[in-house]
């Protein structure tokens, strides 16, 4: 096993590491899980391996093997991604104000493909963030997007819910963050739907390179008021913004100027936004619109235009067989 200290990320239970197949020479990564995990019923410690063994999609890391170390410790073989993940990408200085545009619809289609695949397995990820989408770079130098981490993935029959306390706390639906956060009882269940805020969260992230919901001193510091912000959330707002300690939120409805989007893109992007940032379950949206909405905007052909009066370029995304 190749130890890569760059490559190793440290987590409560596991380690990561890039390896290489002696038999084929295939670069992998190798997922350690450490003694404490082994503390967890055999049916959740397998639930990983059995779920990525059941996916095959190309925005899905693939699984290879599950084996197990002299030391008893069970290891998940992967499919290697050089790129790191999306999260890496966004903490870059030429990224500092958000993706840009090419780059961003290929996040779009990576992440909703994906999606598609596993609402098909009706599987409910429970995870997604920007830290748990990591990038392979082709041949050619353009970006897949692939869903990883697994551990909290579920699979759920039609139309059932679940009740669960599992997920990243800036990234989970208001309903989730009331319990698992606030520590309020439990009152409502959720399905597979439960992943659209995380990637309402998760695309404004990578358009702007920020979180939409920030209260003052911080979400991890401030967490009422970070409930507050997205469960009074005006319908069709995107992002709110406490300045001051104790002060009013600023709502928006739009992406900061600052991102690298044009202002064509940016108006496609803002009502799939709004559609699955809404905290009420009666409201928001489902899979099925967010799929729709999204394949829309990337089957639109996008056109430059000059404005003399404003000496300026635009670019504006029409259907493609507009003239």
């Amino acid at each position: 096993m190749d130890k890569q200290p760059d490559k190793k990320r440290y987590g409560a239970s596991i380690s990561i590491y890039k390896a290489r197949n002696k038999m084929t020479g295939q670069q992998v990564a190798v997922k350690v899980f450490k003694l404490m995990s082994y503390s967890r019923p055999y049916k959740v410690q397998m639930r990983e391996f059995e779920m990525l063994r059941r996916l095959n999609h190309n925005n899905i890391v693939k699984h290879f093997s599950v084996e197990e170390l002299r030391s008893k410790q069970r290891v998940l073989v992967m499919e290697y991604c050089s790129g790191g993940s999306l999260l890496s990408l966004l903490v870059e200085p030429e990224n500092a104000f958000g993706l840009p545009e090419p780059e961003l619809l290929i996040v779009l289609h990576c992440v909703v493909h994906g999606m598609n695949h596993l609402c098909e397995n009706r599987v409910v990820h429970q995870d997604i963030k920007p830290g748990n989408i990591i990038r392979q770079v082709g041949e050619d130098g353009r970006s897949i997007y692939k869903r990883t981490e697994f551990g909290g993935a579920r699979e759920l029959e039609d139309d059932e819910k679940f009740v669960s306390l599992y997920g990243t706390e800036e990234y989970v639906h208001p309903d989730i963050y009331e319990c698992a956060v606030l520590w309020k009882p439990q009152q409502k269940a959720y399905g597979v739907s439960a992943d659209l805020w995380s990637i309402g969260v998760t695309f404004y992230h990578a358009a702007a390179s920020t979180s939409p919901f920030t209260p003052y001193g911080g979400p991890r510091k401030n967490k009422p008021t970070m409930y507050k912000v997205t469960t009074e959330k005006p319908v069709g707002a995107i992002a709110g913004a406490q300045r001051v300690d104790d002060g009013p939120i600023e709502w928006s409805y739009r992406l900061p100027q600052s991102c690298q989007l044009s202002r064509g893109l940016s108006g496609q992007l803002v009502p799939v936004l709004a559609g699955i940032l809404e905290a009420d379950q009666e409201k928001y949206w489902a899979f099925g619109q967010l799929f729709f909405a999204t394949t829309e905007i990337l089957q639109r052909v996008s056109v430059h235009l000059f404005c003399l009066q404003q000496a300026a370029a635009h670019r504006i995304y029409i259907h493609h067989h507009n003239t």
